[in-house]
């Protein structure tokens, strides 16, 4: 390996770089919002009536390193999962941010300096060495459902759509995660291994992150769903619809609006769902076959991936600054979407008529 000659375990200098001899797998699209926004300001609603998705590359590397999830060294060179498309500008702007919000994410770069992308790398022994050729699709450090879902997930569909042949290599920190995969990836062979472990290997082909912004492609949604069909799980219980409850509130404000109207829900047909104590299979299948879906902004939100068409789907939000990567994820669901703004101003009132005035609801639940 030509680490040793660089002094492992020892500072070595770098500079991030971005691929560009790269093989497109999935073309970049645009994409025409359809989503419905209520009680936004003009000033909290800034979006624009398109918006554009990068698409999906693959590039090899020969003799390397993967560190942090998404990040490939190779000599002297730092290779970060971004959009192909980003300017240099961009790239270092991205980085230099993540690496402030989510220190650890690039923790292995030390005296980085963000207009040139230079700075040292410093990793220490073990580490894990692969002779056999892998796909690499990597993930987020900070990874929760949601990023799981739209994010590695959607790569590892394009990957093996591209070649089913090699292993895929997956940073694993939690039982769902693996879960997850088994059942929505039964004939692909995973080499999981821990995120903070650095791993060498002789050849693996990178995919880059599709659709940033949590963008999902229909032909992605469309596998998840006829793997959700197939599912043993009985739902006799004719969940029309529901509402995904939380069992505590990270974001009070939302929390506390959900407690207010939980009669409301009740009365107007909402069958609460705690997707946290349930398998997914079970919350699919359900989500699956509801026809509206009332729901607080959170992980709970990418489990509309599993709903049909014709769903109504309505969303509260409080925090503007996720409006667009959700309103994104929502609009590529293809369902009736629409977003409820909720802050500490705002009237119940309001927000019963907003919400369940249109739903007339008479006791049918068809």
């Amino acid at each position: 390996m030509p680490w040793v000659k660089h002094g492992w375990g020892s500072r070595m200098k770098v500079k991030l770089v971005q691929f560009d001899k790269v093989e497109i797998i999935r073309k970049p699209e645009t994409q025409k919002m359809e989503v419905e926004f209520l009680n936004f300001t003009e000033k909290e609603l800034q979006l624009p009536e398109q918006y554009f998705v990068p698409g999906c590359y693959k590039y090899t590397i020969e003799n390397g390193l993967i560190i942090g999830n998404r990040s490939c060294v190779v000599g002297d060179e730092v290779y970060i999962d971004t959009p192909n498309e980003w300017s240099r500008k961009e790239f270092l702007e991205y980085v230099a941010r993540v690496k402030k919000v989510h220190r650890q994410e690039f923790s292995f770069l030390n005296d980085y300096c963000e207009e040139t992308g230079e700075g040292t790398l410093e990793i220490a022994r073990p580490y894990i060495h692969i002779e056999e050729e892998v796909i690499f699709c990597g993930s987020v450090e900070f990874w929760n459902f949601g990023f799981f879902l739209t994010v590695l997930m959607q790569k590892i569909y394009f990957a093996i759509r591209n070649d089913a042949s090699k292993s895929i290599l997956v940073p694993i920190c939690s039982a769902w995660q693996s879960d997850l995969l088994r059942k929505f990836f039964p004939k692909v062979r995973f080499i999981y291994y821990d995120p903070y472990q650095v791993v060498s290997v002789a050849r693996a082909t990178v995919i880059s992150w599709p659709g940033f912004g949590f963008h999902i492609a229909s032909d992605y949604r469309e596998y998840i769903q006829k793997i959700v069909e197939s599912s043993e799980f009985d739902i006799s219980d004719e969940r029309k619809r529901i509402w995904l409850a939380r069992r505590e509130g990270i974001y009070a404000q939302r929390f506390e609006m959900t407690k207010l109207i939980n009669m409301d829900l009740l009365s107007n047909g909402y069958i609460p769902l705690y997707p946290e104590l349930l398998p997914i299979d079970r919350t699919a299948r359900i989500v699956r076959e509801c026809h509206s879906i009332i729901l607080d902004s959170g992980s709970a939100l990418f489990n509309l991936i599993f709903a049909k068409n014709n769903v109504s789907a309505n969303l509260f939000e409080s925090r503007p600054e996720f409006l667009l990567n959700h309103s994104r994820f929502m609009n590529s669901c293809n369902i009736k979407s629409r977003v409820l703004f909720v802050n500490v101003s705002s009237e119940i009132s309001t927000i019963r008529r907003k919400l369940f005035d249109p739903l007339k609801y008479t006791g049918n639940l068809n």
